[in-house]
């Protein structure tokens, strides 16, 4: 029978914060991963944006087969006058689980549809970017 173990990067010290960390300690199933150490088990690359789509490839650098792999998409919206910035940001983040599993040192590739769509707008653009934020690994 497999098992599976829950892995997440803590957001604590993926936004640098240091100490000790409630949400940091491990929990029943799961291990928290520093995010160096998260890359070293699995990354995202070529990334690409296309009207309402994000594509990429998800890399597996393990020995073990990985599934549940979560991505956060974060639309960053930047003015068109950054000294001058409207009230109204629509930038968000978006969350995408991976579909199957991926096996060791394998890859998948994904595609998300952006729901609800990103408004279009004349006073900026959006830049998107992708990143691991946790993954379960199958244990044989």
């Amino acid at each position: 029978m497999r098992r599976m173990k829950r892995v997440s990067a803590c957001l604590c010290l993926m936004i640098g914060l240091t100490g000790s960390c409630a949400l940091c300690a491990p929990v029943f199933g799961q291990s928290v991963l520093s995010s160096q150490q998260a890359a070293e088990e699995v990354s995202v690359g070529e990334i690409s944006s296309d009207g309402d789509f994000v594509s990429g490839v998800v890399i597996n650098h393990s020995s073990r087969t990985l599934r549940d792999v979560r991505l956060e998409i974060h639309h960053s919206w930047l003015w068109n006058d950054e000294r001058r910035p409207g009230s109204d940001n629509p930038g968000r983040i978006d969350h995408f689980v991976v579909p199957g599993e991926i096996a060791p040192e394998g890859n998948e590739r994904f595609t998300y549809k952006i729901t609800p769509p990103l408004p279009v707008r004349a006073d900026g653009r959006f830049t998107t970017r992708v990143s691991v934020v946790g993954f379960s690994v199958v244990e044989q």
